[in-house]
């Protein structure tokens, strides 16, 4: 199979550059790709597979001379100067030899790992950087090489191909399974690149293990390390020709996804793995960098199925036992993800239910909150009912991404645990836990969420970070149970001592905050406290989290009574989406409140359909609620208002705007031009001018000012 891309990437290396390094593990076609290469070059080419003798730097030139007149048709031997020289490598003399040639000709030396001697290796190096004009020197290995080519790399002289320049591309791939008779899928090619990571025998194998079989793609999937052809690949060609040692501590890392020293050396319980890394890069056992400084290293895919599944065979319990040192040192790198991964893998349910209930604070402000709920998910009960303080923390996990069955699942199994003293997220103590998950899925209603509020505040100390969260919850209980004057000082106390700290109830609390001076017609404090509530949302990057659900609508609110229909418009929808996913649904209270207000807002905008939706979910919601407190009130207070709406339609039946010019009239009170009307309806402006004449002719005005104020008072828009 001829090796198209790759033949034109050495081709396209200019004479210029004499020596040509072709480096990679095993299996890469390293000498496939250079011979297609000396065919299709018009130069004479002298082809030397290196051996043993050729450390003699004597040999080696003696070795390449010969080649070198047999491809110009001079015979096997070397000329007589060099074939006289016994103690010297005789590099001028080689040289002097090439020049006597009339065309320029290639050299290739294969296997160029086999010359271990630096004097052996000095003569490639000295033959290369003399070559005449037009000449390249072209060399294979499987190893990198020991070459001291620093002047000429920094002259430009030296091109270098490694693994990634050798794999397969797709279409590469799918001829040779072809070849074998195997038609594959697009999707299917791509799996077996990804897995093989475009290893030539890697496919080459793969293509042996479906060739014949009735369902190819099923066949792709036994690629694995395991599989016997890449065992014993593997074994014969690596394996067998390193040290105990090495092959010790291959197998030993290959348990790690990527690794660098220090992490080698805490999960071997040893010191020196620097050194060993550098070895193994330098024999470049299928080992790749994962970054430019040299740090850290991964293995290649199958190697590293290949090495595991060996370290079992050979070492039982040993994987076990590196995973979890591993996680214990991603735990002090402070990298949480990391040391759950692998204490997930190591099977041990204590260790990861400790770091899940330690970090999920942490991983949430990373947006990671997803991976967690993951491993939430994959966890087995035992797992919650064992560690309760997990169990605490998965109630909020749940909770705030939408699962509200889970979430009363797992605060009925903290409820029902104990744990001494405090917890490992900060907790005082899992009573508090449990009380602030209580309050906040309110399971009892509007009172018992008041309760267990007061008492949480009085567990945690001020200026904790739970203690931020219990008082933002109390305050919201106490503002649905009617008591505006406590709500006020909990929730500003809770904004206050929450600012600095970070935590999402602050910006929570400054929102419920804004709200009610919105609901008494403080629009300076209302408008004081969005901005707060915004500017914490955005310093700590959770416009996407859902306790940023209420600071959008309270910067709805606000911007409607400034009169910016467009702002209110965009807190609206953000509003909305998160409304909808991931859902406030397991906290009854808030999901009845957010939707209570949005109804509001969406009927002051002029949508009294999506209006009444609103207040049908809040109906449901409420019904979750043991008891409702003022929310009940503030639901038949909306369908009240949209009764009226819908009165007032009625009454004004002659003027009969259609749901366009419905959609109109909120903006005609704003400061937008027609032109800026119709980018925000997504219409053009021709449309808006029509309808806004229509709604002039129906509302009997005839200018913008006069058709808002008869609007306000047909109660088409509120005053």
């Amino acid at each position: 199979m001829v090796r198209q891309d790759l033949l034109a990437g050495l081709t396209a290396v200019g004479d210029d550059v004499p020596l040509i390094l072709v480096v990679a593990p095993p299996g890469y076609g390293k000498t496939t790709a250079l011979s297609q290469w000396v065919r299709e070059d018009a130069r004479a080419a002298g082809w030397i597979e290196l051996d043993e003798a050729d450390n003699d730097p004597t040999t080696l030139v003696r070795h390449i001379a010969s080649a070198v007149a047999g491809a110009q048709g001079l015979g096997p031997e070397p000329p007589p100067a060099l074939a006289a020289i016994e103690d010297s490598p005789a590099v001028p003399e080689l040289i002097g030899f090439l020049r006597t040639m009339e065309e320029p000709a290639l050299l290739v030396l294969d296997d160029l790992d086999r010359l271990r001697r630096s004097a052996a290796l000095d003569v490639v190096v000295a033959v290369a950087a003399n070559l005449p004009a037009g000449w390249q020197l072209a060399a294979a290995s499987q190893r990198r090489s020991r070459l001291r080519i620093g002047r000429l790399r920094s002259q430009g002289r030296v091109v270098e191909f490694g693994p990634a320049d050798l794999a397969f591309t797709a279409d590469e791939a799918r001829e040779l399974v072809g070849r074998f008779g195997v038609d594959l899928s697009d999707t299917a090619v791509r799996a077996i690149l990804a897995h093989t990571e475009g290893w030539p025998a890697g496919v080459y194998l793969a293509a042996l293990l479906m060739a014949g079989r009735s369902d190819p793609a099923a066949a792709a999937a036994e690629i694995t390390g395991d599989n016997r052809y890449i065992v014993d690949y593997f074994r014969d060609e690596i394996l067998t020709q390193e040290s105990a040692d090495t092959v010790r501590f291959l197998l030993r890392t290959s348990v790690l996804d990527r690794f660098c020293a220090s992490l080698c050396d805490a999960v071997l319980d040893t010191t020196g793995s620097a050194a060993w890394l550098g070895q193994i890069e330098a024999l470049d056992l299928f080992i790749v960098p994962e970054d430019d400084q040299g740090e850290w290293y991964r293995y290649h895919r199958l190697f590293a199925e290949m090495l595991q599944s060996e370290l079992r065979r050979r070492e039982p319990g040993e994987e076990v036992r590196i995973l979890r040192r591993a996680s214990a040192w991603y735990e002090t790198q402070d990298r949480p993800e990391e040391a759950i991964v692998y204490a997930i893998a190591a099977r041990d349910d204590t260790r990861t239910a400790r770091l899940i209930a330690a970090h999920t604070r942490q991983l949430n402000r990373a947006g990671k909150i997803g991976q967690v709920r993951s491993w939430l998910d994959a966890a087995n009960e035992d797992m919650f009912r064992s560690y309760p303080p997990l169990a605490a923390m998965a109630t909020w996990v749940w909770a705030i991404t939408g699962d509200a069955a889970r979430a009363q699942w797992s605060l009925r199994v903290a409820e029902s645990g104990s744990f001494e003293g405090p917890l490992p997220d900060g907790s005082a103590s899992l009573e508090s836990a449990v009380l602030r998950a209580r309050a906040a899925l309110a399971p009892d209603g509007i009172e018992a969420m008041r309760a267990d509020g007061r008492r949480a505040v009085e567990l945690e100390p001020p200026g904790s970070y739970w203690h931020t969260t219990a008082a933002m919850l109390y305050g919201c209980a106490c503002a649905f149970a009617g008591d505006r004057e406590e709500a006020v000082r909990e929730l500003e106390r809770a904004g206050r001592l929450g600012r600095d700290i970070g935590s999402p109830g602050a910006s929570l609390a400054f929102a419920q905050r804004a709200l009610l001076a919105a609901d008494e017609g403080d629009w300076a404090t209302a408008a004081a406290c969005a901005d707060d509530s915004h500017r914490l949302v955005v310093t700590a990057g959770m416009q996407t989290s859902l306790t940023s659900l209420t600071t959008y609508l309270a910067d709805a609110r606000v911007a409607l009574h400034r009169g910016d229909s467009q702002a209110a418009l965009a807190n609206t929808a953000s509003a909305q989406r998160l409304y909808r996913q991931p859902s406030p649904a397991a906290f009854p209270w808030w999901a009845a409140q957010t939707a209570i207000v949005l109804g509001r807002i969406l009927l002051d905008l002029g949508d009294e359909r999506a209006a009444r939706v609103k207040a049908t979910e809040a109906d449901r919601y409420l019904a979750v609620l043991l008891t409702e407190g003022v929310l009940r009130e503030q639901l038949e207070q909306l369908v009240a208002d949209l009764d009226r709406r819908q009165t007032r339609t009625d009454a004004v039946d002659g003027v009969s705007l259609t749901a366009a010019e419905l959609r109109i009239l909120p903006l005609l009170q704003t400061h937008l031009s027609l032109g800026e009307i119709a980018h925000h309806l997504v219409v053009s402006r021709n449309t808006v001018k029509t309808q806004v004449a229509a709604i002039y002719r129906k509302l009997d005005a005839t200018n913008r000012t006069e058709a808002v104020q008869k609007a306000r008072d047909s109660d088409l828009l509120p005053i």
